[in-house]
């Protein structure tokens, strides 16, 4: 009779929330590829069908760690990544973070790719007592930034940003990781500046932002519908442009600074443009779907080749410390 009892009791209170949607139903998935490039998937199952990879990551749209019941993405990685074989030896000087960011800034700016390597592998592996997590946000927020202002967007831009989503929930590795984010840097560099005509003129697309400050997610992108989000001839848009994609939609999410908003939005409407409208299923932005990204080799191998340490125990030579000179 108790047993009958509590079990009737324990009836009226279900284990589970049956209000908030499991990752398997209509979750996207990012998903980091060996290649370093991120492929957007509608859900885990249907990334599962394309890649082996390790176990979910449940955040929220700034990364904050939630669970499988309340997320608003999945994050999840490939396995066996390739990069483990990196042997960079960590610098033993500590330069300043601030200065060390504004350097890659200004490396990019300058379209030199090896300067923004090191910078980043610089302040990735220089030793640091307390604050990692925060440090490496902080840095992997910049990148976006600088896409916008400075580069344009480049494939290896959707790592940066899944490693920020990333970083408060999971260890996202050593030199690995710090490998990824220098390519990053030295693609930004080395990529050729797009242009956008707004108002009868032609402009850099960070230059945009300040000509057509109106764009508007359509509904599918900013309900993250990635199954109605479609590009031209109603072809769907593949995984590697639409992580690019989902991105820099994040990236301009988190960014707190009105005009780095702006920017970061005009970066977005310029990729959706990009994706939607290109009659080919090779990414115009060089990644293939389901396949490593063509464009990320030379700069992965250049990742992997050790920097030299500096007499000081510093991986930037005098030369490439631009935030030297004002």
């Amino acid at each position: 009779m108790i047993i009958t009892s509590l079990v009737a009791v324990l009836s009226l209170f279900p284990a589970t929330p049956n209000s908030s949607p499991m990752p398997s139903q209509g979750v996207p998935a990012l998903l980091l590829a060996r290649s370093g490039c991120v492929f957007a998937y509608p859900d885990i199952a249907t990334a599962r069908e394309q890649h082996r990879h390790g176990e979910p990551v449940f955040v929220s749209r700034s990364g904050a760690k939630r669970t499988a019941f309340d997320c608003e993405l999945v994050l999840l990685r490939e396995d066996a990544p390739k990069l483990l074989g990196l042997a960079q030896a960590a610098p033993t000087a500590v330069l300043d973070d601030s200065l060390l960011r504004t350097n890659v800034q200004k490396a990019v700016r300058r379209k030199d790719g090896e300067a923004a390597r090191r910078s980043v592998l610089q302040y990735l592996l220089q030793p640091r007592g307390t604050g990692v997590t925060e440090a490496r946000r902080k840095l992997l927020a910049r990148l976006p930034i600088i896409a916008a202002e400075d580069a344009g967007a480049v494939p290896l831009l959707a790592s940066a940003v899944w490693f920020y989503l990333a970083a408060t929930s999971t260890d996202v590795g050593g030199t690995e990781f710090a490998a990824t984010v220098a390519a990053c840097a030295a693609q930004l560099a080395e990529q050729d500046r797009p242009t956008w005509v707004a108002g009868g003129r032609t402009h850099t697309v960070q230059k945009a932002a300040w000509d057509d400050p109106s764009w508007t997610r359509p509904p599918a992108l900013a309900a993250l519908d990635l199954g109605a989000l479609k590009g031209s001839a109603g072809r769907s848009v593949p995984p590697a442009e639409m992580g690019l994609l989902i991105a820099v939609g994040v990236a301009a999410d988190n960014a707190h600074d009105p005009q780095e908003k702006l920017w970061l939005q005009s970066l977005e409407k310029y990729v959706y443009e990009q994706v939607t409208t290109s009659s080919h299923s090779q990414c115009p932005f060089g990644c293939a779907p389901h396949a490593e990204c063509p464009k990320v080799g030379a700069q992965q191998q250049q990742a992997q080749d050790p920097a030299p340490l500096g007499e000081d125990g510093a991986l930037l030579p005098s030369t490439g410390r631009f935030f030297f000179s004002a």
